[in-house]
């Protein structure tokens, strides 16, 4: 996630769901919410990008269906603009599943 995102995720849709504000920050252990914590804290990363996925209106594709979940990525994470390919994708979001 780009600090950017992380930033207007807390600024634009956080701010505005207490609940959400709470557990987030328990994942900060009373760190301030900044992006560098996307880095040293791998499980506020993962939060934060379930965050983001939160904003989308669409339904989140099948657990094992990593073909939807890489192109769900590309629509809804990289977007058309992004660099990323869902067809190359579709290897990494099976092997995580199979992890």
């Amino acid at each position: 996630m780009e600090p950017a995102t992380h930033d207007d995720l807390w600024d634009n849709f956080i701010r505005y769901r207490p609940e959400l504000q709470t557990a987030l920050k328990r994942l900060l252990h009373g760190a301030p919410q900044f992006s560098c914590y996307l880095v040293v804290n791998p499980v506020y990363a993962a939060a934060m990008c379930r965050v983001h996925l939160l904003r989308q209106p669409d339904p989140l594709p099948a657990a094992n269906d990593a073909a939807a979940w890489a192109a769900y990525w590309k629509q809804h994470y990289n977007t058309a603009a992004g660099a990323g390919v869902a067809a190359q994708a579709v290897p990494c979001f099976r092997a995580a599943m199979e992890a």
